[in-house]
């Protein structure tokens, strides 16, 4: 089981951040670079992280399960304290990185089951 922080993840997406936050994605980063030369690739990883991986907004993965008539795909959007997402590029790192089995995100509250295919050589932002 893998507990990733996704906020501290988003500092490369957003350099203007706090200079702060410069550390906690050091941090993470080495932990996440520690996990993928390890040599523990046998086994099933299970990845935990607030902020959901990228989404494809061209996809409608969730029509039956997103709440409040919703359809279609979670959309990117950040503000001063929040992200809805994590970007293409950190959510093509952490999938290669970790190769994860199975990616539980706990910020978005419908019920919505998403494949990421991890052959990708990088997945794109664009609409």
């Amino acid at each position: 089981m893998i507990v990733v922080d996704g906020p501290a993840l988003t500092h490369n997406d957003y350099p203007n951040h706090r200079e702060e936050m410069v550390k906690d994605y050091e941090k993470t980063r080495m932990f996440v670079d520690r996990i993928a030369s390890s040599d523990t690739n046998s086994k099933t990883r299970l990845l935990f992280t607030h902020i959901p991986l990228w989404e494809d907004p061209k996809y409608k993965r969730c029509e039956n399960s997103i709440p409040f008539g919703r359809q279609g795909s979670l959309r990117q959007g950040t503000g001063l304290s929040y992200q809805n997402l994590l970007s293409s590029t950190t959510t093509t790192y952490l999938l290669k990185s970790i190769n994860p089995k199975m990616i539980f995100s706990g910020d978005y509250h419908g019920s919505c089951f998403l494949f990421h295919n991890r052959d990708d050589d990088e997945l794109s932002d664009s609409e």
